[in-house]
């Protein structure tokens, strides 16, 4: 193997693991703006700050039908918003832990 040869390939390996750690900053990003959310959500009670949590949720695991959120909105009156809730907190609770498992986020 020739130095132009070896070149290429540290180069390719430079430019994957570039890619590599492009796709972690995305992902640790989304990370930081679902906690984010989430925790205010938690803390206020708002019902749309989940509803923002759930929706970001969606979008980044939109590709993975296992993984859809069973709560896409909180329900269309008063008593299932109350109902669904808590569940949907807990839900995105799971998915982010799901996430910094993955990732190995403390």
């Amino acid at each position: 193997m020739n130095s132009q040869q070896l070149a290429g390939q540290i180069l390719a390996k430079v430019k994957q693991i570039n890619l590599q750690l492009s796709e972690l900053q995305n992902c640790l990003a989304t990370q930081e703006k679902l906690q984010t959310k989430l925790h205010i959500a938690s803390l206020k009670g708002r019902r749309r700050g989940l509803l923002e949590v759930l929706q970001l949720l969606n979008e980044s695991w939109k590709d993975t039908d296992s993984l859809l959120n069973p709560y896409q909105n909180l329900g269309e009156t008063s008593e299932k918003q109350l109902q669904n809730n808590q569940p949907a907190m807990n839900w995105c609770k799971e998915r982010l832990n799901a996430l910094n498992s993955k990732w190995k986020i403390k």
